[in-house]
């Protein structure tokens, strides 16, 4: 276990996590237009987060729980970015298809950092200059600012093309 880490802090923030990965998911179907269906996540789900709360009660292993992470994301992420590559509007190809790209981009940016960690033995520590929490950070950077770039592209071509 990691000095001084809470488990039920360490579950709430997953949770977290994993509802916003959701929502993101959830969002992406409703702005394409479909009633959201996702059966592989939300089989997938339960499962992962009952790997991780047995790591965080029996299992001590930072590596495993890192694992359920890198899990998480992809499952939500993957999905999200299907709902988005199934869009079919002329003028939302290119963003919609550019913001599924961005998703599956940091979906392997974290399998790629989870998979670092769990071959090292480096620190866990949020702020060790190893290159996991580089690739943590500026790949979160990446998300943030693609993500964002991806999305208000995507409501502005819908917005100019329900004006023509």
């Amino acid at each position: 276990r990691i000095i001084g880490e809470q488990p039920l802090v360490t579950a709430a923030g997953f949770w977290a996590v994993t509802a916003a990965l959701a929502s993101t998911a959830v969002g992406a179907a409703v702005f394409v237009g479909r009633r959201p269906r996702f059966p592989i996540p939300v089989v997938a789900t339960p499962v992962i987060l009952g790997v991780h709360a047995w790591c965080l009660l029996v299992d001590s292993r930072p590596s495993v729980r890192i694992a359920c992470t890198a899990a998480m994301y992809v499952v939500w992420l993957v999905a999200a970015a299907n709902e988005l590559f199934r869009e079919r509007q002329p003028g939302l190809l290119v963003s919609s298809r550019f913001t599924g790209g961005v998703m599956l981009a940091y979906a392997a940016v974290v399998v790629v950092r989870s998979a670092i960690m769990a071959a090292g033995d480096g620190s866990t520590a949020m702020f060790a200059r190893e290159l996991p929490q580089v690739i943590a950070f500026l790949g979160t950077i990446f998300w943030v600012v693609s993500f964002t770039f991806g999305v208000v592209l995507m409501i502005n071509q819908q917005i100019g093309r329900a004006h023509v």
